[in-house]
């Protein structure tokens, strides 16, 4: 039975085709703090010893007026161990010390991955060179609703980094019912997303970005590679 990929299981396909430093956009505040705190016990080596160093030397002036029971209180141990290991949530409702700190270890490409909600993708200046959509709808407070042609399109551009990539990437995840998700309208089509919900390009940089990478999208449970 075929089903859409775990997080994890992205992230590796994403590390192994050198398509990192992404931004992994799920709509939930706690979706992106469980899906970091997933990752970075996964085992995967994103970071090496010395970009683990010069993280520590980044993070230390943004925590630095942190405690030993503050830092206690406010879950030090466990983000450090994540953006450690290049893995990090990002939302408004992070402590401002661990926000700016990950905003600043993103921009210098020492995290590999980050957890975000929309928010990201207004006026924070962290391109990556992939932006992966888990889903096309968001809850709005009274039920699920489909992204807007506007909405997708400032998410997916942050696909691609200035003077750094040739290209960029736009993933949408598979699911079951990503087909039906797609709207065939002429917003949706500007944005140049097939009906069948599976590759994505996008507008960053003005580049074409529209290779496809088939097995990001869906997995059978014995068919990953």
């Amino acid at each position: 039975r075929w089903r859409a990929p775990d997080r994890v299981a992205v992230i590796e396909a994403l590390s192994r085709r050198r398509m990192l430093p992404a931004i992994y956009f799920i709509f939930s505040r706690a979706g992106c703090d469980d899906a970091a705190r997933i990752v970075a016990r996964a085992g995967l080596e994103l970071t090496t010893p010395a970009e683990q160093d010069l993280i520590t030397e980044v993070v230390e002036p943004y925590v630095a007026s942190l405690g030993r029971n503050d830092r206690r209180a406010v879950g030090y141990e466990t983000w450090s161990a994540q953006i450690l290991n290049g893995v990090a949530a990002h939302h408004a409702g992070m402590l401002p010390p661990f926000k700016e700190a990950t905003e600043a270890c993103f921009r210098r490409g020492l995290i590999k991955v980050v957890f975000a909600t929309e928010t990201l993708s207004l006026g924070i200046n962290m391109p990556a060179r992939t932006v992966v959509i888990e889903r096309l709808t968001k809850f709005s407070g009274d039920g699920h609703e489909l992204l807007t042609p506007l909405s997708y399109t400032q998410l997916t551009g942050r696909a691609g980094r200035r003077g750094i990539d040739d290209q960029g990437y736009a993933v949408v995840l598979w699911g079951p019912r990503r087909r039906r998700e797609i709207p065939s309208n002429e917003g949706w089509a500007a944005c140049g997303v097939p009906w069948f919900g599976i590759e994505v390009p996008s507008g960053a940089l003005t580049l074409p970005i529209a290779r496809c990478v088939p097995s990001v999208f869906a997995t059978h449970p014995t068919t990953w590679n």
